[in-house]
């Protein structure tokens, strides 16, 4: 049976469905990428689909900046998943409490507007703007920042998360 096929299977009774290979290879996919970053999907694509930045961009700097943790605070004051500061929230168009950027959705979006902007002011450079992103300019490159985003990047690209 070849990886398009589908199959029902009976054994002792009972039965076995076999999923094509294309729904078998979006599982494997998924496996494969960070859960704890691929959880805040629905947030993750709504904000993409706002800003214009591609999903796997937004997953890549979740997954380097936090982890995918939520509630992670940075040693300089940053905030959440995306671990952005508060005053470049607001430079963003942010207008509410500081402390409501621990809300994934808020974050997200927030994070990916920054993401956006970085995108302009570097032309789409994928390097300039995620050591813009981490330095709030790429003039203050921290290249194992950069390669881990640029990894983490390919790796969601690689599995189709767009």
């Amino acid at each position: 049976m070849d990886k398009k096929t589908a199959a029902i299977l009976i054994i002792g009774g009972g039965i076995l469905a076999l999923v094509s290979g294309a729904a078998a290879t979006v599982v494997t996919r998924k496996r494969s990428l960070n859960p704890t970053v691929t959880q805040w999907d629905e947030y993750i694509y709504l904000a993409a689909q706002n800003t214009q930045v591609a999903p796997a961009i937004i997953a890549a700097v979740i997954e380097v900046e936090s982890g995918g943790r939520a509630n992670s605070t940075g040693t300089v004051g940053e905030i959440g998943l995306m671990q952005i500061k508060c005053d470049t929230a607001k430079q963003m168009g942010y207008v509410g409490d500081c402390q409501k950027l621990y809300n994934p959705d808020l974050n997200i979006l927030y994070g990916a507007k920054y993401l956006a902007w970085q995108s302009k002011r570097y032309g789409g450079n994928l390097r300039m703007i995620f050591s813009a992103y981490n330095a709030g300019t790429a003039t203050s490159s921290n290249p194992t920042y950069v390669g881990k985003a640029m990894s983490a990047y390919q790796r969601y690209v690689e599995f189709e998360y767009y």
